[in-house]
């Protein structure tokens, strides 16, 4: 299961990465128009939904590889059960937050399909946007439970 996971979280990070291109692409392309004779309609909207795919999609496999900062100059003087202990507290509460923000997503992605609500100036739906960052925060739930699991087991990162 854990190879499976990888897998899905590093094709994730592939299209967050296409998106931040896309991200790059438009508005450079926008800024061009404006300059020559008009602005690209809808250019916010797009933005913000590639910049919410850009960053929900590499959120898990950023926690996988650790790619995120760490306080490390405190709990490094604590002993190895203590860091061990702090890091499964920690991965709890964050788990128990994106299973939250998870379900919160759902309801509210459910809520914009079921009211047909779009995006104001071009027109397109809003909730599968919703879903995937719904999809993410549960994959990321699995995510930290690996980490527990190890952490558990070895007592240390």
């Amino acid at each position: 299961m854990i190879r499976w996971v990888v897998v899905v979280m590093k094709g994730m990070r592939e299209i967050s990465c296409l998106s931040l291109l896309f991200i790059i692409v438009i508005t450079m392309t926008d800024v061009v128009s404006r300059a020559i004779y008009k602005p690209i309609m809808g250019t916010y909207e797009l933005v913000s939904f590639a910049g919410a795919v850009t960053i929900g999609l590499a959120l898990p496999i950023t926690a996988w590889e650790k790619g995120h900062v760490f306080m490390e100059f405190i709990v490094e003087r604590l002993s190895a059960r203590t860091q061990a202990l702090l890091s499964i507290v920690t991965r709890v509460i964050v788990m128990l937050l994106f299973f939250f923000i998870g379900i919160a997503l759902y309801v509210v992605a459910t809520e914009m399909r079921t009211s047909g609500e779009v995006a104001a100036s071009l027109k397109i739906p809003v909730y599968p946007i919703a879903y995937a960052v719904c999809v993410v925060s549960f994959l990321l739930c699995i995510v930290y439970i690996f980490e527990i699991i190890t952490i558990a087991r070895n007592k240390n990162e």
